[in-house]
């Protein structure tokens, strides 16, 4: 099989191989996901099984950035995009679709969608891994077992946390301290008054997930709420006691889906690999090999993930057109009110 893996020129801004040349041939499926391990993943779980099982050449190209590739998608006329499959978030989702770039995908060419949670199944996207966020500490150093997100309130834990401000995870944690305090995206004040009081248990606010786990394995906090837990994973092999909770009473997560683009010359080729992804061995290798929790309710999750795996019921997802309205505005309002002080 013809397969080829194209990386992008992140430097430049632009991917190569085809954008802005012509729609896709017709005999060959191209899709724009992300690079690296996810890349690699991706071509494993997803690529290969399906060209081998259906004869038909898939194509990946590498996106360092989806609003760069918004971008340049939205640069371009319909049928000369080049591309008809495209992985991205709720935002980018949001955006692209009403940009019109997008094409519906009709859940009754695609199966397996009847194995994923309809909510998160849009008119032009199904999911195909959810990333779900929760609290990551020293078990050795935090004196009880935390299994409540209220927990990080205890002033046993005074200066022992590390959080991020609205700018890491797209908001979720001030979104999470708004849903436990009977507020939400669309009524935030509830969350900026709990991260006032949570102030004499914070002791550093930074936004990188790989700084949180260095900070917590150096010693230098005891807990990272508001982490994805793949990071538990990096800590534990540090060798140190560190523990994993989902906790009540809802986690907070982030769908990854997939999108078709409008102008495909291979709308039958491109729903058949929906669909593949969508199926059971698919989505364990895939997730699996990223510790991500699978959307078809078949899938085992992770071994790694199945001790604190929650239920997909359980994942709360805030709701990304409000979020995107104000995210700028709750990161200025918590320069002011939480930072300063």
């Amino acid at each position: 099989m013809r397969r080829t893996l194209l990386r992008s020129l992140a430097l430049a801004g632009v991917v190569v191989g085809g954008l802005g040349h012509g729609a896709a041939a017709a005999d060959k499926l191209v899709v724009v996901s992300w690079g690296g391990l996810w890349g690699e993943a991706f071509v494993k779980a997803f690529i290969e099984p399906f060209e081998q099982a259906t004869g038909i050449d898939v194509e990946l190209q590498e996106q360092a950035n989806q609003m760069d590739m918004l971008a340049k998608f939205r640069s371009q006329k319909e049928g000369e995009i080049g591309v008809d499959l495209w992985l991205g978030s709720p935002a980018t989702i949001k955006l692209a679709n009403e940009s019109g770039l997008l094409a519906p995908i009709p859940a009754a060419s695609v199966p397996n969608s009847a194995m994923v949670p309809e909510r998160l199944v849009t008119e032009v996207s199904m999911p195909v891994f959810t990333i779900f966020y929760g609290i990551l500490y020293n078990a050795d150093t935090v004196p009880f077992e935390i299994r409540n997100w209220n927990d990080i309130f205890d002033p046993r834990l005074a200066s022992a946390l590390v959080v991020p401000a609205p700018t890491g995870y797209s908001g979720k944690f001030l979104i999470t301290l708004a849903w436990l305090n009977g507020g939400d995206e669309a009524n935030i004040d509830p969350g900026f008054e709990a991260a006032k009081r949570l102030l004499p248990n914070i002791a550093i606010i930074q936004n990188s997930e790989t700084d949180a786990i260095k900070l917590l394995t150096t010693g230098e906090v005891d807990a990272a709420p508001m982490v994805s837990a793949s990071a538990f994973t990096v800590a534990a092999k540090s060798g140190g006691n560190y523990r994993f909770v989902a906790p009540d009473p809802y986690v907070p997560g982030n769908p990854g889906s997939v999108m078709m683009l409008k102008g495909t010359q291979n709308r039958d080729n491109a729903l058949r690999f929906i669909d593949f992804m969508l199926s059971k061995e698919a989505q364990e290798s895939f997730n699996g090999t990223l510790n991500l929790l699978p959307v078809n309710k078949d899938a085992a999750p992770p071994p790694d993930l199945a001790a604190f795996a929650p239920p997909l019921d359980k994942i709360r997802f805030p709701n990304e057109a409000i979020v995107g309205e104000h995210l700028a505005e709750w990161t200025d309002r918590w320069q002011r009110e939480i930072v300063a002080k």
